[in-house]
Order: structure tokens, then C-alpha cells, then sequence
């Protein structure tokens, strides 16, 4: 059986696993993302071959004034413009860490124009929180240039999704490359995506990956635990708890490959309804691994962002440890 031959198979049973899944899906409550059907010729992202989409501004003629402009007015339109105004202010004038007053913001291009990488952790509630973060950062930073060194890591499956008539696929690569993961999570389990599939994919994406890390600068947004977080409700429909996802040992060694990770929890607070933002502090990886293991640094990532989830909902949140204790923030 020929490579090409195989290639196509596993395509096929991929996007066959796929089907239940998306189906799954459109009927949840609140579903935003709308599937469609595999197409290859059309999408060659859905190919299992494809690791990877390279960036690409679709609007190169239109002048950078016009472009911020609409940049603007489109998430504001999402966020709503008192709440846009507030969290682009907040990541402005966000230091570094309690050790670097620094703007956090400074510290990144210092970071990017040295050749250091960034994972950034971002942590949500829906689709459309989960690029709200990226987009300010985008926005602040003028970062039409710099598409290229900026990056995220997607499930596969969100090659056959799209969101308001346009591909996923689409709405990201207008400012950042694309990765495409199989993370390992309930739902992949639930719907029996083949782990040797899962794994072979993973390995071809991280060889694109760590391609472009060898050239440094680059800003990697990456959901560690694979999905957004999680409300455990009562009998009577009510939000108990939210659950951070845990994050599969596979995901941990992700941290090795970067200089700093710099965690954010940006979701719809569901007291008020107003959008929430917390952020972090940046964290070099290289130093805190000299006494953490890979591990204890994950952990040190979405404990804060538990903290923040129960700050922000007024509800108890909890974060599974990799050391396998359960932790409620209280």
C-alpha cells in the first residue's frame, strides 16, 4: 500500500471520528461554531498531512491606519467597545511580574527581537474569548509586521468548523501561523480518535513547530489542557463548580521548548455578563526549571488561573494537580 494511499486512509477514519464529535457539539448549549463537511480539494487542512498553515494577511493593499481602524471596530463589536477600551488599557499598563515593573508588553518585543520564545497559556469559557487575548495583543502592539512570529496550536478538528460564515482556519491565519494538535481529552476519548493517529499527528506537528522555534521570536498561544473550562452543574441546572481540564503528562514537555510562559484567564463574567481579564506573570522557563520539574511549572501556570476563574464567576474552581491532588480554591 503506497504512502499516499495510507495518508488518505487515515484521513478519512480521522474525519469519520470527526462526525460524531461535531455532531456532538452543534447540539450543546450555546454552540457558536458551525461544521461542515470534508474537503480536502477545497481545505487542504483537513489532510492529515498538514501540520501546518503559514500566516497570511488577506488585506495587504489596504493602508495600516484603515486596518487597525477595522481591526478595532471588529472586536469591538465582539467584546463591546467600553469593555475593549478597558482590557486593551489593562494590557497596557500590566507590568511584567511582581520582580519587573516593566509594561509586560515591552518585555514581549524585547523578548521576540532577542530571539526568545513565549508560550502563552490563555484560559476560557467560549470560541470567541479564546482569541480575545491574541487580539489585543495584536492591537496594542501594532502587529501586522510580525504575523509570522506569531502562532497557536489548534485542534484539528477546527478544520471543519467556522464561526459567523467563515472557516476557523480563516479568522486565525489573518495574524498568526497555525498548528494543528490532536490533544487528548474526554471528548476525543468519548469519541474514539485512534491514539496512534493522535500521536503520529502530534509528531509531525511539533517537527513544524520546533522548526520555527530554532528561528526564534516567536509567541506561541497554546490551551495546554486541550479545551475551554469546564461548569459542573447541579441537578437543577445551576453552575456547582468550574473544572480546569486536566492537562495530558504529553502536553507538559511543551514547556521545555520555550524560554517564558506567561499565563491569562479572559472570559464573560456570568455576574455581570462583563468581560473579565487577569494576567499572569511571566516566567522564565530556563530559571524555574533549575528547581521545579516541568510538572510543578505547569502547575504553577493554572493554579493562578483557578484563583482567577473563582475571583471573576464568585464561584469554586478547581485545578487538578499533575501530582494527582485535587485542589479547590477557596
Amino acid at each position: 500500500m503506497s504512502e499516499r494511499l495510507d495518508t488518505n486512509l487515515v484521513t478519512e477514519l480521522l474525519h469519520s471520528k470527526y462526525n460524531a464529535w461535531l455532531d456532538d457539539m452543534s447540539k450543546r448549549d450555546g454552540a457558536e461554531l458551525v461544521s461542515f463537511e470534508l474537503d480536502v480539494d477545497k481545505y487542504p487542512e483537513q489532510d492529515f498531512r498538514v501540520t501546518k498553515v503559514e500566516a497570511e494577511d488577506p488585506y495587504k493593499n489596504i493602508p495600516d491606519a484603515i486596518y487597525y481602524q477595522g481591526f478595532r471596530l471588529r472586536w469591538m463589536r465582539s467584546m463591546g467597545a467600553i469593555a475593549y477600551n478597558q482590557l486593551l488599557h489593562q494590557l497596557k499598563t500590566q507590568p511584567t511580574s511582581s520582580d519587573d515593573s516593566r509594561p509586560l508588553l515591552s518585555r514581549l518585543q524585547q523578548d521576540r527581537s532577542e530571539g526568545k520564545n513565549t508560550m502563552i497559556v490563555t484560559s476560557h469559557f467560549s470560541f470567541p474569548e479564546l482569541g480575545y487575548f491574541k487580539a489585543l495583543r495584536f492591537q496594542a502592539r501594532h502587529d501586522r509586521p510580525d504575523i509570522t512570529n506569531n502562532g497557536v496550536v489548534i485542534n484539528k478538528l477546527m478544520t471543519r468548523q467556522s464561526y459567523k460564515g467563515k472557516p476557523l482556519v480563516e479568522h486565525f491565519k489573518m495574524g498568526s501561523n497555525l498548528y494543528f494538535s490532536y490533544p487528548k481529552t474526554a471528548s476525543s476519548e468519548k469519541f474514539d480518535i485512534p491514539e496512534d493517529i493522535m500521536l503520529a499527528g502530534n509528531r509531525l506537528m511539533l517537527r513544524d513547530l520546533v522548526s520555527d522555534l530554532r528561528r526564534g521570536g516567536q509567541e506561541i498561544d497554546i490551551a495546554l489542557t486541550g479545551r475551554q473550562i469546564v461548569p459542573v452543574r447541579s441537578d437543577i441546572g445551576s453552575v456547582d463548580r468550574y473544572d480546569i481540564p486536566d492537562i495530558d503528562p504529553s502536553s507538559v514537555g511543551l514547556v521545555r521548548l520555550f524560554d517564558n510562559v506567561l499565563g491569562a484567564t479572559i472570559i464573560r463574567s456570568p455576574i455581570d455578563g462583563k468581560i473579565k481579564m487577569e494576567i499572569g506573570e511571566l516566567i522564565d522557563i530556563k530559571d524555574r526549571l533549575k528547581t521545579n520539574s516541568p510538572e510543578e511549572l505547569v502547575d504553577q501556570i493554572y493554579l493562578p488561573v483557578a484563583e482567577s476563574v473563582e475571583r471573576i464567576t464568585g464561584v469554586e474552581t478547581t485545578y487538578q494537580k499533575l501530582g494527582r491532588v485535587a485542589v479547590g480554591q477557596g
